[in-house]
């Protein structure tokens, strides 16, 4: 029973991942022409800053709120069934609502000061622009708001597909923006956003509504299950808060470094969290509510089962794509954004971002898995406590870092907050599960780093070898260079994978097999 349902949780896995891929394709398409039509510019690092701004005062609240969510949905459905959960489900949509109209009222009457706090390096008329820019953006905090709520309790109900679906039609709406943005400007792009955020939580409200959801005007303070979601929700808020300080440090230091700094940071942290937003958030969005479940009914044999092969997907899917994107740095920043505006010098400033952020890459991914595991034991403080931790030492090293190091230090500092942060987490949840065995774990995790050590010198070798014989400078030749390198590199760490014997490997390799032969 155990392995079956494994092997769904793995067969589920990919396709979210698929789905998501598709979805962060296109938001990097949308990153891509905004490199092409703003660059490094005064208009992009506005643009960024008008975004950045709500999602520091909201992400906070309703991440915590999003998160508590499934644990406590997981716990009424198994005690007191489906129509009690759609009851709780309604009222904290109404909790949502409240804040989040609350938050953008604030926000758009003190938009300046807000700017003013994060954007300390910027010129008169930059400030001017974000200050513009970041007033169009506030009202997207209601429908983010909805979105994690909605999508929550699809996920919580095994629903997964569709949460990661409806991002795509958000992004279309922006890329077309920007194609139209010589007519309407950057202001287009801003309102179309917020247009797409509106777009998303239709969509997502459809889809609640067909599995049972009724909207009804309770908030119900006094419910029990709102209470105790109340003290999950704290320490989570603590947490991602100090996250969001985290950016708005991050921000203010790369906004004193130069003219086009943020872009830059912006644009090697899009890179990096695309694989970021495919792997991890993909494998958390279905094994969290998994997770959940199996606390919820005290099925521990299978809670430490689904933990351990979400842990060891993450290593084996990850690890050789940090290793990739750390080799192909520049290349991969050059094919992606160069064209348009964005020149060589925004390509070598990226291209050492990402290259500092792919040393963290895996223990960034690692951590957003280990979080999901002491939410779904119902405990947030760990996290909490190890996530200050973590984040008061990656400020230090980016003030320190900075000054040497110019952008490339904020990266550095992101990437070795993430490894001790996770080497934190590892150690609580070896005192906080009884019996839990490591030795698998790190056995496949060695494993792959082997395999991945092998494709690595694979990558560097064939990418510099294609460079001797396609020589031109184009959009062709770079995608033929690497899609030769990390062809070949992929080719090879696979059939290593295979003779070393993972077994999530194994699972997912005799699970396509079965689909194959069953479709025949």
């Amino acid at each position: 029973m155990i392995q079956q349902k494994r092997s769904s949780m793995i067969s589920t896995t990919i396709l979210v991942i698929i789905i998501a891929f598709v979805s962060r394709l296109l938001g990097f398409l949308r990153e891509v022409l905004i490199g092409n039509y703003f660059g490094t510019s005064k208009e992009a690092d506005a643009y960024f800053i008008a975004l950045t701004i709500p999602t520091i005062l909201f992400t906070s609240v309703v991440t915590a709120i999003g998160t508590s969510y499934i644990p406590i949905y997981s716990e009424i459905n198994e005690k007191k069934g489906n129509k009690h959960g759609l009851m709780f489900t309604n009222r904290v949509i109404n909790i949502v609502l409240i804040l989040s109209i609350v938050l953008t009222l604030v926000g758009s009457f003190f938009t300046d000061v807000f700017v003013s706090l994060i954007a300390i390096g910027f010129d008169e008329s930059t400030y001017k622009l974000a200050v513009s820019f970041t007033r169009l953006s506030f009202p997207m905090i209601v429908f983010i708001g909805l979105t994690t709520v909605y999508s929550a309790f699809l996920n919580a109900n095994k629903q997964f597909i569709i949460p990661s679906a409806v991002v795509i039609p958000n992004n279309i709406i922006i890329i077309f923006s920007l194609v139209a943005s010589p007519i309407f400007g950057i202001e287009g792009v801003i309102a179309a956003s917020v247009i797409g955020m509106v777009c998303q939580s239709i969509l997502l409200y459809k889809s609640i509504k067909s599995r049972g959801y009724f909207y009804n005007l309770s908030i119900g303070i006094r419910d029990e299950y709102i209470k105790k979601m109340g003290k999950l929700i704290f320490p989570i808020f603590i947490g991602s808060t100090v996250q969001q300080l985290n950016t708005f440090v991050d921000r203010m230091l790369a906004s004193g470094a130069g003219a086009g700094s943020i872009a830059a940071l912006n644009y090697g942290q899009k890179v990096n969290g695309f694989i970021v937003g495919i792997i991890s958030l993909s494998i958390a969005s279905v094994v969290y509510p998994m997770l959940a479940d199996a606390n919820s009914s005290k099925n521990i044999d299978f809670f430490k089962k689904t933990m351990n092969s979400s842990i060891n997907s993450i290593s084996l899917l990850v690890t050789p794509l940090a290793v990739t994107t750390a080799i192909l740095s520049i290349p991969i920043v050059q094919f992606l954004f160069e064209r348009g505006v964005f020149n060589k010098e925004a390509t070598i400033v990226t291209s050492g971002v990402l290259f500092y952020l792919s040393f963290g890459m895996l223990f960034y991914n690692y951590k957003d898995i280990l979080n999901k595991v002491f939410y779904a034991l119902h405990d947030t403080k760990t996290p909490m406590i190890n996530g200050v931790i973590a984040i008061g030492i990656n400020i230090l090293l980016s003030v320190v870092l900075v000054r040497g190091m110019g952008i490339n230090g904020i990266a550095l500092a992101n990437s070795i907050s993430s490894l001790i942060s996770t080497l934190l987490l590892f150690y609580n949840l070896k005192n906080r599960i009884i019996d839990l065995e490591f030795k698998p774990i790190l056995s496949t995790f060695l494993k792959v780093l082997l395999a991945t050590g092998v494709m690595g010198i694979v990558v560097h070798m064939t990418y510099k070898f294609s460079s001797l014989y396609l020589t031109r400078d184009s959009f062709v030749a770079e995608l033929v260079k690497l899609s030769f390198s990390i062809g070949s590199g992929l080719f090879l760490y696979l059939l290593f994978i295979y003779f070393l014997k993972i077994d999530e490997f194994k699972i997912f390799s005799s699970t396509m097999k079965s689909k194959i032969y069953r479709n025949k």
